[in-house]
């Protein structure tokens, strides 16, 4: 699969005009338009010229998960590909989308100091980018252990044993102390 394919978010090879065309940057202040996108900038330059998918993670009711490769640093990505179709899609990923952007990642953000160092335990945010057929992208840090569904499927139990309980709570818990310590500067 690693044979240059590009993933459903970015054009194919033969299309290399397409390569040059910038897609439209996601805004947080205002909302999706409803029709196709004309194309203005990325929210992260190149991002979508060099992310080629390697595998597919998951499927869900309006969206897809892609493995991919960052061929600029060579850093796997979880892309999702969001099908933008209603009012209500458009809210989630406007909604996903101001979420993330607290953990913009240092490596693409020449702004980043440590005051502002994303969480160590939530997923770095890489970029978005919306397609001109109004599909949102979304590249987020791809985490090698999988769900937590999945996590407790290949452990053989059926539910969450109370030391791991234990673990996940004390880590959501640092989680929301840093955020208040964020929120504080």
């Amino acid at each position: 699969m690693l044979l240059g394919s590009m993933d459903s978010c970015l054009p194919p090879k033969s299309r290399k005009r397409s390569l040059r065309r910038p897609l439209r940057q996601l805004s947080l202040g205002e909302p999706l338009p409803a029709s196709p996108l004309i194309s203005t900038r990325n929210l992260v330059p190149g991002l979508s010229e060099s992310v080629v998918q390697l595998d597919i993670l998951g499927k869900g009711a309006t969206s897809n998960v892609f493995l991919a490769v960052h061929a600029a640093t060579l850093k796997m990505v979880a892309l999702k590909e969001v099908t933008v179709s209603n009012d209500a899609d458009r809210w989630a990923v406007r909604t996903e989308m101001r979420a993330l952007k607290t953990q913009r990642s240092p490596l693409l953000n020449s702004a980043f100091t440590t005051k502002l160092a994303s969480c160590p335990r939530i997923v770095d945010y890489y970029g978005s980018v919306v397609r001109e057929n109004g599909n949102a992208c979304i590249a987020v840090e791809y985490v090698a252990g999988g769900s937590l569904e999945n996590w407790l499927e290949n452990s053989g139990a059926s539910v969450c044993p109370e030391p791991w309980f234990a673990h996940i709570t004390h880590q959501a818990l640092e989680v929301r102390e840093r955020k208040q310590r964020r929120c504080a500067l």
